[in-house]
């Protein structure tokens, strides 16, 4: 950070790591904009992802300024934090260029910039290079990293959104022709510099090909219904013949901004499709977009109906509800809870992470209670040390063991964002799914 302009010759536009010996981290990550590359055909894109045009956000012919958004990437450390307290408005925190043994990442996604004079974001102002280029460099420690670009005109107006990278644009599904919200930048692991709760790499693509599963992008809504999205991974060896069908791991996002496209956050902003290639998984993991049904339970049960009459017509699964699973995070976890009472037998395992609907399982009867006890499901509840739902979530767990319910609950460093999230299911398909 701090580099001047000559530090950035030679490095492309977009994202690059580079070495670092002497850094914190071991490793720099390296950015270049160049509003040449803000062209009629991005300015397209953004208007189709965000329904407004860019040059009405933001005056394109007079960027005064350029910030790089690093979100998840501020440091956190236990000792300067009381136990369960909630990571907001994050007075501790620390900037990636000040990480040491005993920090780890926690807090994202919130955009509060500045908290008591003391600026609380990873948020990167650019050095002017100029020909309309702009430079920024950030240590950071090993995994993916999701990040987005601010530009800010004459006026003062920014563009306001999670703008891509132009030279280094988000996963696109290839069957809606959206992209995902953020850039992704993929860095590697010192192990002499960074203590090993730090290590990421199960973020990074594997380097086996042979090891690495497919994802693929699908409309599953029947002819004649406006078409809904759903992306699939699909693990490495998939056998379309294999006598025993493959289980079925369901997963929902969390509330987003945007409406359209979020069955692409598992899979970018959390890369999951590396997780499982590293994890070895044998399982399909499917994920899809409840953003637009405003989090109504029955619609979205009504609409996972669906998905698993394409999931069984097209793939190798089972009808049977031991072969499958459910999860998500945050209102994905609060989705996943509320399946658990409404429908407890539509599944095996059940991942409740990072909220619960505790009104939910409060009103249920003594005769949901003993269906619950009784049946053959496993149950987990998991969130970050200073993950703010964090109360909801043990009261749903307290609910559970005072009605006879087993279950599992275990938390990880973290805060509620996608790092966290990403944790979770790394630990839940090691220890818990369709175990």
């Amino acid at each position: 950070m701090g580099k001047d302009a000559a530090f950035f010759e030679g490095y492309p536009a977009g994202a690059s790591v580079r070495r670092d010996a002497e850094g914190p981290t071991g490793y720099e990550a390296v950015f270049v904009f160049d509003e040449k590359n803000i062209t009629e055909e991005y300015i397209a894109y953004y208007s189709r992802q965000y329904g407004v045009d860019l040059p009405e956000a933001v005056d394109l012919a007079d960027i005064a300024r350029v910030q790089v958004y690093l979100n998840c990437a501020l440091l956190f450390d236990y000792a300067e934090q009381k136990k369960h307290e909630v990571l907001n408005p994050r007075k501790n925190a620390h900037q990636p260029e000040e990480y040491r043994f005993g920090l780890y990442p926690a807090g994202g996604d919130t955009a509060v910039e500045m908290y008591d004079g003391k600026k609380v974001d990873a948020v990167v102002e650019m050095t002017p290079l100029g020909g309309g280029k702009w430079g920024a460099a950030v240590p950071l420690l090993s995994g993916g990293w999701d990040y987005n670009i601010r530009l800010f005109d004459g006026q003062g107006r920014c563009d306001g959104t999670y703008l891509a990278d132009p030279a280094n644009m988000p996963m696109r599904n290839t069957a809606s022709g959206l992209y995902s919200r953020s850039s992704m930048v993929y860095v590697p692991y010192d192990a002499d510099k960074c203590a090993p709760y730090t290590d990421r790499t199960c973020e990074l693509p594997v380097e086996d090909a042979a090891k690495a599963g497919k994802l693929e992008f699908a409309a599953y809504s029947p002819a004649g219904e406006d078409p809904r999205y759903i992306a699939i991974y699909v693990p490495a060896g998939y056998d379309a013949q294999r006598k025993e069908p493959y289980k079925v791991l369901y997963v929902s996002h969390g509330m987003q901004k945007e409406r359209r496209g979020c069955e692409m956050r598992w899979f970018h902003e959390i890369p999951s499709k590396n997780m499982l290639d590293h994890l070895g998984a044998d399982f399909i993991m499917v994920t899809m977009n409840n953003q637009d049904f405003d989090w109504d339970y029955d619609k979205i049960w009504d609409e996972q109906v669906k998905i698993f009459a394409y999931m069984e017509a097209h793939y190798n699964v089972s009808a049977d509800p031991k072969t499958r699973a459910f999860a998500g995070f945050s209102m994905g976890g609060m989705t996943t809870s509320t399946l658990l009472i409404r429908h407890t037998g539509a599944f095996g395992w059940y991942g409740i992470w990072n909220a619960a609907n505790v009104a939910e399982i409060e009103g249920i009867t003594e005769e949901k209670k003993r269906e619950l006890a009784q049946a053959d499901v496993k149950i987990q509840i998991a969130y970050g040390d200073w993950d703010w739902p964090m109360g909801m979530l043990d009261a749903f767990s307290q609910k559970l063991l005072e009605a006879g319910v087993p279950h599992d609950l275990f938390t990880v460093p973290g805060s509620h964002d996608w790092k966290c999230f990403g944790a979770i299911l790394y630990k839940s398909v090691q220890d818990f799914m369709f175990r």
